[in-house]
């Protein structure tokens, strides 16, 4: 049963768990992390993830593990630069609840309420998903292999998914895309992206149209694939009316992969620079800080003065968001 991939996976932890009851927890304990440009995370988050699924899954009755586990858990809620609920404050929560029938642990299931902007507006003592793995769905056992890293389990889950799908519609596509995606094989999204323009296309929805093409073209860009990229960014143009679109965020993605087009290609890509330079302009006072950054040194490689315009919005547009980089 696909269960017994994440199950014999799960195992590895059998040892982890013998070395906390000897009182070394020092893979699993909080342990800060500072990354320049990524702030407060936690070394041993991965770790201690794994261990809660193993302690969850196997029914293990420790009553003081797991509260120190929740403990050490709260800890990088309360520290995470990115904040967050996550997947292991939920399932130590189902762990947790096992020993509050007295309400004994109550102040830690209010401490996680508190932990930070996000367990304030979403954290739940109620949280509920099945504590047995043979529950599971295919499907399920793919999104915790990639919940716990576990990527060639991943992979292998996916290739027993993959096996199975009876008809190819839009949204088996689109698993396919993003589960590719997650386990590294972005690289196999051709097929994917292409079938999806080609239901969009049924559909005749502009923004479907572009939203599909935005994913081939930025699948070529990102292979190197510089005259299908072209190609397909030249179709588009022929196939709706952008102004169907442009005040969508999905108009800034295109942009900013223009931008990675006319970067990347050897080739001279002025066409696209002159078609996506009046967009930029039209929209340069709500951009987001990547694009302006792209959108300044592309019009400083083509010696534009346009560089300097963009330069002055992306100034405002940093004061006015409190951004300062």
């Amino acid at each position: 049963m696909y269960q017994d991939i994440i199950r014999s996976k799960l195992a590895e932890q059998a040892e982890v768990l013998d070395r906390a009851l000897a009182g070394d927890l020092s893979s699993v304990r909080y342990t800060a992390e500072h990354t320049p440009g990524q702030g407060t995370s936690d070394r041993n988050f991965i770790n201690r993830l794994r261990f809660v699924f193993f302690l969850l899954f196997e029914r293990v009755d420790q009553e003081a593990l797991v509260k120190t586990l929740f403990e050490e858990e709260l800890k990088d809620r309360e520290t995470n630069s990115f904040q967050g609920i996550g997947k292991g404050l939920e399932a130590l929560t189902l762990l947790l609840r096992r020993y509050n029938a007295d309400g004994s642990c109550d102040a830690l299931i209010e401490r996680a309420k508190n932990a930070n902007f996000d367990c304030c507006c979403g954290y739940s003592s109620d949280v509920d998903f099945p504590e047995d793995l043979s529950a599971y769905t295919l499907k399920d056992c793919i999104y915790l292999a990639l919940e716990l890293q576990y990527l060639d389990e991943a992979r292998e889950l996916v290739d027993l998914w993959r096996a199975g799908v009876t008809e190819w519609n839009a949204s088996a596509w689109h698993t396919l895309a993003y589960f590719n995606d997650r386990v590294g094989r972005s690289a196999e999204n051709e097929a994917p992206y292409q079938a999806l323009l080609d239901f969009a296309r049924q559909e005749g929805q502009a923004f479907q149209i572009a939203s599909a093409s935005q994913d081939l073209f930025r699948h070529y860009i990102q292979s190197a694939r510089w005259p299908e990229a072209l190609r397909t960014f030249q179709t588009l143009q022929s196939e709706i009316d952008f102004s169907l679109v442009e005040r969508y965020n999905l108009m800034s993605f295109l942009l900013e992969d223009c931008m990675d087009f006319v970067s990347g290609c050897p080739e001279p890509a002025r066409a696209v620079w002159d078609w996506a330079k009046p967009r930029l302009r039209k929209k340069s006072d709500n951009l987001y800080g990547r694009l302006y950054k792209k959108a300044i040194d592309v019009a400083r490689r083509l010696d534009e003065p346009f560089s300097a315009e963009m330069a002055e919005a992306y100034a405002v547009w940093k004061q006015k968001v409190g951004f300062d980089a």
